[in-house]
């Protein structure tokens, strides 16, 4: 055996390691988007479909709520800041 040979299993072993390297750099990047993006959205969304008075909020599924937001608040939706509507 010729000492390239006892050191094949070692350089292969650090090639699979370096090709890791970019997306093991990746993980904090995905972690703070799922923090602060994802589940704030999800949030967001959950509290969107539900129904009834304060103190006791329901989880209904209730989508009128967006078709509300579009007939009774339309023109809070047009005056607001960044609106999607705002940039025709």
């Amino acid at each position: 055996m010729t000492t390239a040979t006892l050191h094949e299993p070692e350089l292969a072993r650090m090639a699979r390691r370096r090709a890791m390297v970019p997306y093991l750099l990746l993980i904090p990047g995905i972690a703070w988007l799922i923090v602060f993006f994802l589940i704030p959205i999800l949030r967001l969304v959950g509290v969107s479909l539900q129904s009834g008075i304060y103190p006791n909020y329901e989880f209904t599924w209730e989508w009128d709520n967006y078709a509300r937001l579009w007939t009774t608040y339309r023109s809070q939706v047009w005056n607001s800041p960044g609106s999607p509507s705002r940039r025709r």
